[in-house]
């Protein structure tokens, strides 16, 4: 086991993280949401803000993200802070899949089981996250590592919505099934592939957080990227905006959108492949400038969004720009997360990803309320707004800009 630990196979570790991915995206009950949503309006006949309010209060657990990442960052689970948190993450996951379709006769039960089940998807994603992390600082191949969750990531978005739509049409118990099914398969995989030293019990668990906590906190280097994170982010974000236009203007229906949004995620795989080679030959510095031009590129070709075929178009190539980007963006997550607190540190920093990405999109759409602007404005304005955050690159840390995959840098 520590021979294995101290000398991890990067083919294993992609596995890992692959699976990881699949189990805690795929399963996740709002990218599955069609067969609880046909369930909650069709056989239980809730009113709309009935059913927004489960998914809200559900989704509530990803923002207690970091806390998450202290928690198995600091606490050893029957001696391990990775291995059998994924095994039993995923299975009370897929146990509380199967307690759903149980309990779905009553909304109050389906909400508490939503909420239970997305805590513990929390937990294997924030594990999942820690892993990435430590593994790809001890291979140095953090890019490579950030590649397989994005390719995942979009496969997951790719399958999720005609599986979503095909189960919606089966009885829900038949839902259950499926969702459990995907989130147990991490279970073997960790325990096959997750090795770990057994750790001692402590007494001093407190002490091992605050001293991990303090460090993260007198970061410079994580404080400077988690505020790059945020800023950056606010002017990519406009999904609610377009979502608008694509219904009234270009007179879209949900099944033409989720089309849609698979060609972005087609895209998107194939920007992980791309950054899967590129990350080994360029040093950060010259990562981030592709990867920050490149979501500003894709934010103009949003003024060609007029037409059906143009929109396709604008979809794959925004999925190749934006997703070019996100590798970029999430590469210098990893590189910047101190080892000691790598679940934790890494949480942060994604946690300010998708707090720039909700400003952004709450500004959009107030921009366009409240102002009258069109969607065509909000390009314009949000153009401006990402070609100015590319010059925060240079205000980042130079060891940082200066890392380049293959290189020994243990934070």
């Amino acid at each position: 086991m520590a021979s294995q630990n101290d000398h991890p196979s990067l083919r294993l570790s992609m596995l890992v993280v692959a699976v990881g991915i699949i189990s805690t995206t795929l399963a996740q009950p709002d990218v599955l949401d069609l067969p609880i949503r046909h369930l909650l309006k069709d056989e239980l006949h809730v009113s709309e803000s009935q059913m927004a309010m489960l998914f809200g209060i559900g989704g509530l657990a990803w923002y207690l993200k970091p806390l998450a990442g202290l928690l198995v960052d600091n606490v050893a689970l029957f001696g391990t802070h990775r291995r059998y948190y994924l095994i039993i993450s995923a299975l009370l996951t897929a146990a509380l899949w199967l307690v759903l379709g149980i309990v779905s006769s009553s909304y109050f039960l389906i909400l508490i089981t939503v909420v239970a089940m997305q805590s513990m998807l929390v937990i294997g994603s924030t594990v999942t996250g820690g892993f990435l992390v430590e593994r790809g600082k001890l291979l140095t191949a953090e890019g490579r590592l950030v590649s397989c969750e994005l390719f995942f990531e979009n496969a997951c978005i790719l399958i999720a919505g005609p599986l979503a739509g095909h189960l919606a049409g089966l009885p829900i118990g038949t839902a259950a099934i499926v969702g459990a099914a995907i989130a147990v398969v991490i279970a073997p995989v960790a325990a096959l592939c997750v090795a770990e030293p057994i750790q001692e019990k402590s007494k001093i668990v407190g002490t091992k957080l605050r001293r991990n906590l303090r460090l993260s906190l007198n970061s410079r280097t994580m404080w400077l990227v988690g505020i790059f994170l945020l800023v950056f982010n606010i002017p990519q974000s406009f999904g609610t905006p377009l979502y608008f236009y694509q219904k009234n203007t270009l007179a879209l229906s949900d099944i033409d959108i989720g089309y849609l949004r698979a060609i972005n995620a087609v895209g998107g795989l194939l920007a992980s492949i791309l950054y899967l080679f590129v990350c080994r030959k360029l040093p950060m510095q010259r990562l981030l400038v592709p990867g920050t031009l490149g979501p500003t590129v894709g934010i103009v070709a949003y003024f060609y969004y007029t037409s059906v075929p143009a929109a396709i178009a604008v979809e794959f190539l925004g999925g190749i720009l934006f997703g070019i980007g996100t590798l970029a963006l999430m590469h210098l997550a990893v590189i910047s997360t101190l080892a000691p607190s790598a679940a934790f540190g890494f949480a942060v920093l994604m946690s300010a990803t998708n707090a720039g990405s909700a400003i952004g999109d709450n500004l959009a759409a107030f921009l366009i309320e409240r102002l009258s602007m069109t969607l065509f404005d909000l390009v314009k304005l949000f153009t401006v707004g990402s070609a100015a955050c590319c010059l925060f690159v240079f205000f980042l840390p130079r060891d940082v800009l200066g890392h380049k995959e293959g290189t020994l840098r243990m934070l």
